[in-house]
């Protein structure tokens, strides 16, 4: 993808990556310079949500504060049990509250207006529980103009709506409010580099007749998907719809997950195991229009048909018969941008498929628009500029609060830089659906005879997308699957589908030649025609049947609406096989990353013989269209010269193919140029086959998922070999001391209960030496392990001695040495003595090999050097008689303990996180004055803010005990109103003066008075800070952690800040993972905190020269994970100090809030 707008700022607050760009909503004529003739459009569109935005910040505390709608309307409870319910309803005369709390009384609790037009009613708690019992039915009663007659409404932010289809298909409204909140377990994954994405209807997520339920998908669909190989779920018609067949378009409560499936916790769930699958959940949103129903949606809600929606002919979408938003209303944005942020917040979804995107573009809404790619049609009068507008608002607040959450954009039009950064002009998607895509196969397969297609429309269809912008390509839309349409496979076989699916049953050519281009298209989609792929459940396998949902028309039936994945489990059915291919598809793909790699090179798109060959991520993909012709020693161009295996082939008969290529076959290149590239090879390809071939030497793009604890012998043993064989990978860390390893979360991925582990794909490895085996087999020839055989069979051997007898032996001398000690245990020299002549008769035998040899194995250092260096790395501490052997000392101080120390020194590779010397390696950063917007800073989402405070304390701050008696008050009261904590207990106290910067951190006495700190840390972990409450709350921490427990540090200047000042980095670019824990021992207890890694997303801010009437609070820790949880903080030397700046003077106070 493009470098500037993959650099650039996502905000319309923010800069393009280039200096040389403009900051006005043009620089996206950068990508593209046939957008200059509309330079003017594009920098008023950017003018109007900048606009926006500021008066957002000017009237309603920032977009942060705007977007929490659902926290002051609707229906909400304070922790006393006060009710309090808010509804705009501006044309009405009076609102009254009514439901079964009140018997129905349609006069007993009138609600008062404010000048804005909001209702409000507060009821006060009764017998202490709250006044609306949980679950019961309201509505709001209104008084209107004109007759003032009474109309009822069900709430517009109500949360939980009810249909009972016997009594009337007009929805309830329900107050929510659950005695137990869902605690969520599992932490949002990190966002996939290539989005495999599995597009999903809960309700017919089930082969049986009826509508399926959330805790039915998350027990029976999560896995399946999980198994596919699909990293991402795109959930469709969870927003509470009227009409079940309108397969979840038609909204009437923005607010509510649909109640058909089961209850909120239940979705809560889903969403929750589906993270602890590591996979991310999108939501299909609809904010292109609403339900037209009176009764039960938002239309009239007030009596007025222009409350949320436009009046008259423009507010009403012809063909969809619904309601169309005002997005250019200050109440309509408020609705919407809340709408978002609750459903991020209340049930942790990951981001949007924004449906509808065109109709919400153009004021024609794309009805009898065919659109040409003229760019006349993407701007001028047609353009809904208000649409856009909150489109770009609606990514601004996204991917400022929720850096990792993922927007796609579902558009017809082609409407240029929809997936360009904010910054550059562009709408700040992250990916648009390649639609033409679709339409394409279903047209072929109507319109032309397979020897008619043409490779290169083909070619030109898949790869025809706007440059920089990343897009999802997909083979057939879940529309096909309608009733009154069909889906790949069915266009494919037809009624042989009914007849011939059984390996019973004759292989007849329909069914050879629909099972084979299913493959085939949904291969080289997947290949050639995005950075993203989509697929809609049940078409993996080719789902014979179509989706009707129950109506008038069929009788109410469920029988069509449903998927049956009893067909894929049914071992006599060939739908199996589709349905394994998709899953190594996905896999490969997991493999390669060639989603997230650049576009490919087609080298030839062969007319006559039907073939296409191109590269992408380093593999050469070979496609034989042809219906009748295969070919023998065809000659395809490669860039790469070497040795190719095939690593996915469609004729594989374990996929329900023929077995005409052998898949265990090589391949050799020649050095001969051909169709442009510097190498050829000759392949064998039938006729409608498919196969994919790599390096057999290298797998370029494996990233090794490594779960371990660095303080182990076997982990360090891992990390200096991949260090040593240039391996990528990501580190999970695994606390061994704390018993995370016999974690639930971690026996999922090694059952063992072991570490170190790794994970390539599906393949667990669990054993130290078999993980450095393979990451050797799967990367490059080097010296570390050598391509020849008898070099490789020597290292081998060498390693499976270590494992058996050397690790063993050494370990006896760590346990007793080492290990013992730190438990305040005594060594048992009986145990010593009995080892040592076995020690030293191994010893004996690798001081002899390293006598004839620099190293174990020649004259390089080898993962078996690595190997056996890793249990006598702490040769010193562990006592080995290691001088009696002089080659071994030799080795031992030599290359292979230095491959494995070296893993403590290195920073600033994200492979090794965690593994360094912290605060070793300066880095220079960008830090950002926050004052500019300082009060749109929240510790809540950013994990700091800064506040004015004037305290009363006069005292000497040198004073310790004033400090306590006189100034911890006020900082209790203070943090009390500010974060709304009930309990805020002060339990420590930093003061940082030029005279304390030369204590050392030993020193027994004012261990309150230091200087300050520079390295960037969070002063607790996720599993310090309870240990803290408990060490420090000891009577009352088993009950004090049942609710809400955060950990603030309130930072305060002593006078102006002229040096040294204190800068933060957003929590919302900082994920867990860039943290890694630092151990200190104190005098009466070992801690730890978190000390983080470099990385150049990171956010950082300051606040220049700030007075003694500021504070800024830090988050160190919070038990609700939807907050923000660690905040990264340090002091640092700000190149703008005068040489003769005063030394900086703080106090920090570190406090503990209860809520």
């Amino acid at each position: 993808m493009d470098a500037l707008n993959q650099q650039s700022d996502n905000s319309v607050l923010g800069v393009p990556a280039s200096s040389s760009v403009p900051n006005d909503g043009t620089g996206v004529i950068q990508l593209d310079p046939y957008l200059e003739p509309y330079k003017d459009s594009l920098r008023r569109r950017y003018a109007k949500a900048q606009d926006w935005i500021k008066k957002i910040d000017k009237n309603e505390g920032g977009l942060e504060k705007f977007s929490r709608g659902y926290e002051r309307f609707g229906f909400t409870v304070s922790s006393d049990g006060t009710i309090a319910y808010r509804e705009w309803a501006p044309n009405a005369l009076r609102a009254y509250l009514i439901g079964d709390f009140n018997n129905w009384n349609r006069d007993s609790h009138e609600m008062k207006r404010d000048p804005y037009g909001v209702w409000e009613i507060s009821l006060s708690p009764v017998d202490g529980k709250p006044a609306i019992e949980h679950d019961s039915k309201v509505k709001i009663s209104l008084v209107i103009p004109n007759d003032h007659a009474r109309i009822e409404r069900i709430p517009a932010w109500i949360t939980r709506v009810t249909q009972d289809l016997n009594v009337s298909p007009v929805y309830d409204a329900r107050f929510w409010n659950p005695p137990h909140s869902y605690q969520f377990k599992n932490k949002r994954p990190p966002k996939p580099q290539s989005a495999r994405i599995y597009e999903a209807h809960v309700g017919i997520s089930s082969p049986e007749a009826k509508v399926s339920s959330y805790k039915e998908f998350t027990a029976n669909t999560l896995p399946r998907i999980q198994k596919l190989g699909y990293n991402t779920i795109q959930l469709m018609a969870i927003m509470e719809h009227a009409y079940y067949a309108s397969f979840g378009y038609q909204i009437n409560s923005f607010f509510a997950a649909s109640s058909r499936y089961g209850k909120p916790d239940d979705l809560k769930e889903l969403i929750d195991t589906a993270h602890g699958m590591g996979i991310t959940v999108l939501l299909d949103v609809v904010h292109s229009h609403a339900s037209k129903n009176v009764l039960d949606g938002l239309n009239q809600l007030d009596g007025t048909d222009h409350l949320y929606f436009h009046e008259g002919v423009r507010g009403r979408h012809e063909l969809w018969d619904s309601r169309l938003f005002n997005y250019g209303h200050h109440e309509v944005l408020r609705f919407l941008l809340s709408n978002l942020r609750f459903w991020m917040e209340e049930y942790q979804f990951d981001g949007f498929r924004f449906d509808g995107v065109t109709s919400m573009l153009y004021l024609h809404h794309g009805i009898g628009t065919g659109f040409s790619g003229g760019y006349h049609e993407y701007f001028g009068p047609s353009v809904d500029e208000d649409g856009v507008v909150y489109l770009m608002i609606a990514n601004e607040m996204l991917h400022n609060l929720y850096p990792d959450s993922i927007t796609i954009a579902e558009d017809v039009s082609g409407m240029p830089a929809l997936c360009i950064a904010l910054s550059l002009g562009g709408i700040g998607f992250d990916y648009r659906l390649a639609m033409a895509v679709p339409d394409l196969y279903i047209k072929w397969l109507k319109e032309k005879q397979d020897i008619d297609w043409d490779m290169g429309s083909l070619c030109f269809t898949l790869t025809n997308r706007r440059h920089g912008e990343k897009t999802i390509a997909y083979a057939e839309s879940h529309d096909q699957a309608l009733v009154g349409d069909k889906t790949l496979l069915f266009w494919l076989c037809d009624a042989q589908m009914y007849t011939n699916m059984s390996t019973l049953s004759e292989f007849t050519p329909v069914i050879e030649r629909g099972m084979a281009l299913h493959k085939m298209i949904r291969l080289i989609t997947h290949g050639l025609g995005g950075e993203a792929y989509l697929n809609f459940e049940g078409n993996e396998f080719g789902h014979p049947e179509w989706l009707d949902f129950p109506r008038e028309g069929n009788g109410n039936s469920f029988h069509y609406a449903r998927r049956q994945f009893n067909l894929v489990d049914d071992l006599l059915l060939r739908y199996r096989f589709l349905n394994d291919f998709d899953a190594a598809m996905q896999w490969t793909e997991q493999k390669y990353g060639w989603l997230h790699s650049p576009q490919a090179y087609i080298s030839l798109k062969h007319e006559g013989d039907k073939v296409i060959v191109f590269e992408r991520a380093g593999l050469l993909w070979i496609f034989n269209f042809h219906p009748s012709s295969s070919f023998t020693d065809y000659r395809v161009g490669v860039e790469v010269a070497g040795t190719y295996r095939i690593v996915l082939n469609t004729d594989e008969s374990a996929f329900g193919g023929l077995n005409r290529i052998q898949s265990e076959q090589r391949f050799f290149t020649t050095d001969f140029a051909w169709n442009g590239r510097k190498n050829f090879l000759q392949v064998y390809i039938p006729t409608r086959t498919a196969m994919v071939l790599a390096l057999e030497t290298i797998s370029p793009n494996m990233v090794l998922e490594v779960y371990l604890d660095p303080c182990t012998v076997n982990s360090r043993k891992v990390l200096a070999g991949l260090d040593l064989l240039g391996t990528k990978y990501n580190l999970n860390h695994i606390n061994y001391f704390t018993g995370e390893h016999k974690s639930d979360s971690y026996s999922k991925i090694n059952p063992h209960q072991t570490v170190p582990c790794a994970k390539d794909g599906d393949l667990i490895i669990t054993e130290s030496n078999a993980i450095l085996q393979h990451a050797a087999d799967e990367g490059k020839p080097s010296s570390a392990y050598p391509a020849d055989r008898h070099v490789r069979t020597d290292i081998n051997r060498w390693l499976l001695w270590e494992a058996s007898v050397w690790f063993q032996s050494c370990y006896v001398y760590l346990v007793e040495y080492v290990v013992k000690p730190l438990l305040k245990a005594q060594p048992d020299e009986n145990v010593i003595e009995e080892q040592a002549g076995r020690w030293n008769h191994l010893a004996a035998i690798l001081d002899a090999q390293l006598g004839k040899t620099k190293y174990i194995a020649g004259n390089d250092v080898t993962i078996a050097d690595i190997a056996i260096a890793a249990p006598m790395h702490l040769h010193e501490a562990q006592r080995l008689p290691i001088d009696k052997h002089s080659n071994l000392k030799r080795c031992g101080r030599g290359a292979a303990s230095r491959q494995t120390s070296q893993q403590w020194r290195r920073s600033g590779d994200p492979k090794s996180v965690g593994i360094h010397e912290p605060g070793d390696d300066a880095q220079q950063v960008s830090i950002k004055d926050g004052w500019h917007r300082a009060d749109s800073f929240s510790a809540d989402v950013n994990g700091f803010s800064v506040h004015k405070l004037r305290p009363k304390f006069a005292n000497s701050w040198e004073d310790d005990d004033a400090v306590r008696k006189e100034f911890y008050p006020e900082v209790v009261d203070f943090l009390k109103k500010t974060v709304g904590a009930r309990r805020v207990e002060v339990f420590d106290h930093t003061i940082r003066t030029k005279k304390n910067s030369e204590k050392k951190l030993t020193e027994e006495t004012n261990t309150s008075q230091r200087a300050p700190v520079r390295l960037v840390h969070c002063d607790y972990t996720a599993e310090s800070a309870p240990i803290r409450v408990k060490q420090l709350l000891p009577d009352e921490a088993d009950d004090l952690l049942q609710r809400r427990v955060a950990f603030l540090n309130m930072w305060k200047p002593l006078k102006k800040v002229e040096e040294m000042p204190l800068t933060m980095c957003d929590v919302k670019s900082s994920p867990a993972d860039d943290f890694f824990k630092l151990f200190l021992r104190y005098r009466d207890r070992t801690g730890e905190n978190y000390v983080m890694r470099y990385s150049p997303k990171h956010q950082w801010y300051y606040f220049p020269q700030m007075e003694e009437d500021h504070v800024i609070l830090l988050k160190t820790y919070d038990s609700d994970k939807s907050k923000a949880q660690f905040v990264g903080h340090t002091a640092f030397e700000d190149p703008n100090t005068k040489p003769d700046a005063p030394y900086r003077e703080s106090v920090e106070i570190r406090t503990i809030a209860f809520f």
